[in-house]
């Protein structure tokens, strides 16, 4: 954490700064309001502890300005000439708290850090506000995520009902907190209840309640009710049993011709990644509430479908694993976001996320594509994928890589050759007749190479 004191005596600076600095701050220095506000325009700070009486510009109108400029920055002020109408007018402004001197040590660093927690815990709510208004989920610029967009932009602000499909890991329910947050609802509560965790006998319960008897706070409150106002998201409704399907296709059938009355009650969300419609097929999801749920049908596009996103997502994810762990800045290298996008990702967003995180705390400070199949191993990826092939053949990936190294064409081209024969001299267990058909050349030819390079059959490891 970074702290400017501002005072115009040096030795009140000097001795602040000391002490600060022992409790493990960075303390940077201003003799008055003017100086203050340069080095305020140069670098970032976490709180300003300023004196009131100074040349130039005194506190007062340097908390003034900073409260109309720097918004979040908490300011404790300090003076000798403390009165209660000082400390109220500075209040006013925006001052964090104000201390009289002579100072108190133990109060001034409790003050501090209560400053200093209170404005994290503001910058976190801000983090999850603009999460929220602007997913990750949403950033890029692929066809398939453009499109998507444009759906999303029409029907949020609306109060229609959307079910909402994808894959797992497409990032269902962060659409759908978006959608919540475009709604004439966004005042109102969002609650989301992921049907699949809930057990069969317990999910009617859980989601409509024992009535909701009014006034009546031992019996548990449903979901439904406790989304009055705002909106339920019930994910993986696929998974909802057949007595509750019923009940929820009674409630929204009766609300359906309430006109303005529905704004009263709960817009309702769904999601699901399995295919409604085969289970409707089987018998196994009926077909009203299907079609009371589908008003507006939404698909997420896959991580596949969306491969050119790939390099801003991971470049998103990063930045924030790095301030979420306070680890150094990391950077994706070219090579590695080639790499991070030839790879299949069946687990989607969610398993690029981590597959980020996995790269931060083990990699850096440039995480390179030899990283990258280093320490990511998709989930159903086969013998064929980039990763494989890389795993089986990693030695002959670094000699090949120090091939680059060589001026003249002439020794790159020997280079490249000697590990090529090599290479399929092993695959087939130097069988010389095999591997001189498989690389369509004659044996004789084969034999010259083998001497040329000068390679040797490894020897058999002794069974006695």
């Amino acid at each position: 954490m970074r702290i400017l004191v501002v005072d115009d005596e040096a030795p009140i600076r000097d001795s602040l700064k000391d002490i600060l600095e022992g409790e493990g701050f960075y303390v940077d220095l201003a003799g008055d309001g003017i100086q203050a506000l340069q080095i305020l325009g140069d670098r970032e700070y976490d709180l300003v502890l300023s004196d009131i009486k100074m040349p130039r510009m005194d506190g007062i109108e340097l908390l003034t300005h900073c409260s109309r400029n720097f918004v979040h920055l908490p300011i404790i002020m300090i003076s000798a000439h403390g009165n209660v109408q000082t400390a109220v007018e500075a209040t006013k402004i925006g001052a964090f708290d104000f201390i009289t001197k002579p100072l108190d040590l133990d109060r001034l660093l409790i003050t501090i850090r209560n400053a200093l927690q209170i404005r994290t815990l503001k910058q976190e709510a801000i983090t999850w506000a603009q999460d929220d208004l602007d997913p990750v989920e949403l950033q890029g610029q692929s066809p398939a995520l453009l499109s998507l967009k444009e759906t999303l932009q029409r029907v949020a602000p609306t109060d229609v009902r959307i079910l909402i499909s994808g894959q797992a890991g497409t990032g269902k329910e962060w659409i759908a907190r978006f959608i919540h947050r475009l709604s004439p609802r966004n005042h109102g509560p969002f609650v989301s209840l992921n049907c699949a965790t809930v057990p069969a006998d317990n999910l009617e319960l859980k989601l409509f309640g024992q009535g909701d008897p009014p006034g009546d706070k031992l019996l548990p409150k449903g979901y439904y009710n406790q989304a009055l106002g705002g909106t339920l998201f019930l994910d993986e409704i696929a998974d909802l049993p057949g007595p509750a399907q019923l009940t929820l296709v009674r409630l929204l059938e009766s609300s359906k011709n309430q006109g303005s009355a529905i704004r009263n009650g709960v817009r309702i969300l769904a999601g699901s990644q399995k295919d409604l419609v085969q289970l409707i097929e089987k018998g196994k999801f009926r077909l009203d509430l299907y079609h009371l749920l589908s008003v507006i049908l939404v698909h997420l596009p896959s991580l596949h479908q969306r491969r050119e996103d790939i390099p801003m997502l991971a470049g998103i994810y990063l930045n924030r694993i790095c301030k979420q762990y306070q680890l150094p800045t990391l950077h994706l290298e070219p090579d590695a976001l080639r790499a991070l996008q030839a790879l299949p990702w069946t687990g989607n967003l969610r398993e690029l996320k981590n597959a980020v995180e996995r790269l931060a705390i083990l990699t850096g400070p440039s995480i390179t594509r030899k990283d990258v199949h280093q320490y990511i191993q998709p989930i159903g990826t086969d013998e064929s994928s980039e990763y494989n092939i890389h795993a089986r053949y990693q030695p002959e990936f670094q000699a090949l890589l120090a091939t680059l190294e060589e001026e003249k064409f002439q020794h790159f081209k020997e280079r490249i050759e000697r590990i090529f024969v090599e290479l399929k001299l092993k695959e087939h267990h130097w069988n010389i007749a095999k591997t001189a058909e498989t690389i369509g050349i004659q044996r004789s030819h084969l034999y010259n190479k083998i001497e040329r390079y000068q390679l040797s059959k490894p020897k058999q490891k002794s069974s006695g």
